[in-house]
Formats: structure tokens, C-alpha cells, sequence
């Protein structure tokens, strides 16, 4: 097990250091820069931006900018965010939290849900309502998130009036109410993002749930259960279920970067304040700093979520502890 954490480790900072030269190298590449972008006003002279550029840095060849840029964050420097005119790294711990609390609720959902309709699916595979169901899910984890997030902003929020449509907060509410009723209001803001952001991953859970439980359906421990007068329920439940859920939790790795790079889309629609959309913002602006730092940190955090991933299927599959 220490081995696997070893590797995962060493694997988890080259995919850091990758991710942030390839973005350093992109945003460089391109044309402007964040002072040009900051200052784009008629009244603002050449020499004025030139001042600023060189007060930044911004004025030294790419390779010196990269190397001051990479000593600085050993040190856990990320920067000044031109756009916000506040370090990067206080712009990244406000937003991080909110993504993780977004992404981590849709995970939670997608799994629940998906091996819910999986093992139903599986079990009760002649029922009408399970194939509309599947179906359905095959049709939902096809329609991209911006789709997902529309029609739902559009059938809760703006027809039934039920939810509201974006936000992490209503701020009216949340100048006078008590805490409780915060709670609540930031519960109802996170539903649909958190949703539109679930359902595609609960189609794929779904799918490879079912599969999973019907490899172990026709199993001696399962025929050997029925034989000794156990409920479909019981089988269902104290033996299929469990022995089919290794499969499924070896999802977990693949689906935590496919969530994280879906949020980004989601928190554009649903204006939800977190890191994918402080780096959508940062990238329209040309905040070098502000991306680069957010693609360290976005990252660092995919890349521990799929150590704790891979960790729990080692915990929960022994083969892949022999592997290991």
C-alpha cells in the first residue's frame, strides 16, 4: 500500500509540474499580456503600460519569467491577480472550497444514483420502467453540461420557480438570516448546479453497475443463498450487491477529473463562485498569474482525489492490493 501511495505521489507532482509548463508556455505564447488587458483605455499612454510591465516582470524574456515564477511558487507565492488586485493564492482559497463542495456533492450524487438504477437494472431487467430509465441515461450522459444546466436553470427555476438559478448565495438573505437558514439557502443554490453536473456520470455508474451485477448474479454464493430460502431482497442487498460494488468504485478515478473539468462549464452557467469560473474569467482576461495558479491548484487536488480513489479501491478490491 505504501508503494502505491509512493507512486501515486511522484506521478501526482509530474502531472502538476506538466500541467502548469504547458500552461505557462500557452498563455506566453499568445498575443497581449495582462497589462494590456488591464489597461486598455485610450488615456493610458505605451509608457505607462511599459512601466507596469516592467514593475511585474512582465518585460523579461519567457524562461526568466518561468523560473522566477516556479521559485516563487516552491515558496507558495502564485502571484498577484491583476483582475481581482489581490494575491492568488487568497483568490484561490476563497474559490477552492466552493468547487470541491460542488464536485463532491455531485460525485456523492452520481454514485448513489447510479448504483441504485444500475442494481435495479440488473435485477429487474424485464421492467418497463428500467429500460425508460436506462434509456433516459444513455441520453443524459450524451447532452454536454452547459445543455444540462440550461434546461434545467429554464424548468426549476425560471417555469416552476422552485430553485434558484444561479449564485452560491441569495445576498439579501444572507445579510440578516440566521445560520440555519443560510444553511438552507446555500442548499437550494447547490441543487441544480450539483445536479446538472451528476447526471452524466450517474448514466455511467449505472452502466457499469448493472454489468458488475450481473457478472455475480449467477455466482455460487448468490445460487447458495437462494437455496437456503434468503429473500431476492436479502440476496440482493447482503451478497450481489456487495460483491459487485469493487468494479464500480474503480469509477472513482476516472470520474473525479472528468467532474472537475465539467465543473468549469457548470459554474459558467450557474455563475457558481469557483475555481472554474475565476479560470474562465482570469483566461478572458489574460490574468497570466490568476490561470496559472488555478490550473496548479485544480491539479494538485485532481490529482490527490484520484491517490484517495485509487487508495479506496485497494481497500475495497485485495487484488488490487496484490498489485499494488
Amino acid at each position: 500500500m505504501l508503494a502505491l501511495v509512493f507512486r501515486r505521489l511522484l506521478h501526482a507532482l509530474a502531472v502538476v509540474a506538466l500541467a502548469a509548463t504547458v500552461t505557462f508556455a500557452l498563455l506566453h505564447a499568445a498575443p497581449g499580456d495582462p497589462i494590456a488587458a488591464t489597461l486598455d483605455h485610450p488615456t493610458v499612454s505605451e509608457s505607462v503600460r511599459a512601466a507596469w510591465r516592467a514593475k511585474y516582470g512582465l518585460d523579461r524574456p519567457a524562461s526568466e519569467q518561468f523560473v522566477r515564477y516556479v521559485g516563487a511558487a516552491v515558496r507558495g507565492d502564485l502571484g498577484w491577480s491583476f483582475t481581482e488586485q489581490r494575491p492568488v493564492r487568497e483568490v484561490l482559497g476563497d474559490a477552492l472550497p466552493r468547487s470541491v463542495l460542488l464536485v463532491g456533492t455531485a460525485l456523492l450524487l452520481s454514485l448513489v444514483a447510479g448504483i441504485a438504477l444500475g442494481a435495479w437494472q440488473a435485477w429487474r431487467p424485464r421492467a418497463r420502467v428500467a429500460r425508460s430509465l436506462g434509456g433516459l441515461a444513455v441520453a443524459l450522459h450524451a447532452a454536454p453540461e452547459f445543455a444540462l444546466g440550461l434546461a434545467l436553470v429554464t424548468l426549476f427555476a425560471l417555469k416552476l420557480a422552485l430553485l434558484p438559478s444561479g449564485g452560491i448565495a441569495d445576498p439579501v438573505l444572507d445579510s440578516f438570516a440566521g445560520p440555519w437558514e443560510r444553511v438552507v439557502d446555500r442548499a437550494r443554490h447547490l441543487v441544480l448546479p450539483a445536479v446538472a453536473l451528476a447526471l452524466g456520470w450517474t448514466a455511467i455508474v449505472a452502466r457499469h453497475q448493472r454489468g458488475a451485477l450481473r457478472d455475480v448474479a449467477d455466482d455460487d454464493f448468490v445460487r447458495t443463498a437462494r437455496a437456503k430460502g434468503a429473500s431476492e431482497r436479502r440476496v440482493l442487498f447482503r451478497h450481489a450487491l456487495r460483491a459487485s460494488l469493487a468494479p464500480t468504485v474503480t469509477l472513482l478515478g476516472l470520474a473525479l477529473p472528468a467532474l472537475v473539468g465539467g465543473a468549469v462549464v457548470t459554474e459558467s452557467v450557474f455563475a457558481w463562485p469557483g475555481m472554474g469560473l475565476v479560470a474562465t474569467r482570469a483566461v478572458a482576461a489574460r490574468d497570466y498569474a490568476l490561470v496559472t495558479g488555478a490550473v496548479i491548484v485544480g491539479s494538485a487536488a485532481v490529482a490527490l482525489g484520484s491517490l484517495l480513489a485509487d487508495v479506496l479501491v485497494a481497500l475495497v478490491d485485495p487484488r488490487q492490493r496484490e498489485r499494488a
